[in-house]
């Protein structure tokens, strides 16, 4: 599933600490793991990278980005003709 998340943590395994969080309204890859555990890769120049996330649903995943420090997600103005 290609989804996008903002502060959404990332931990290097299930079930391990959080080591970052996402800045940014990135589109990311995720696959269902285990029962409140998913695969959540990011796409780089290099290849993807792969990290843990947590949640209940895809939509509900864990964030763990400190108040005020992830911008809010806007949607692009229109494109006028």
């Amino acid at each position: 599933m290609r989804a996008r998340q903002v502060a959404t943590c990332l931990y290097a395994s299930e079930g391990g600490d959080a080591i970052g969080y996402i800045v940014g309204d990135h589109p990311v890859a995720l696959e269902p793991t285990h029962p409140g555990w998913f695969s959540l890769a990011v796409d780089t120049p290099w290849g993807a990278v792969v990290f843990a996330a947590r949640g209940a649903t895809e939509s509900e995943l864990s964030t763990c980005a400190p108040e005020g420090s992830v911008p809010v997600a806007t949607p692009a103005p229109p494109v006028s003709p």
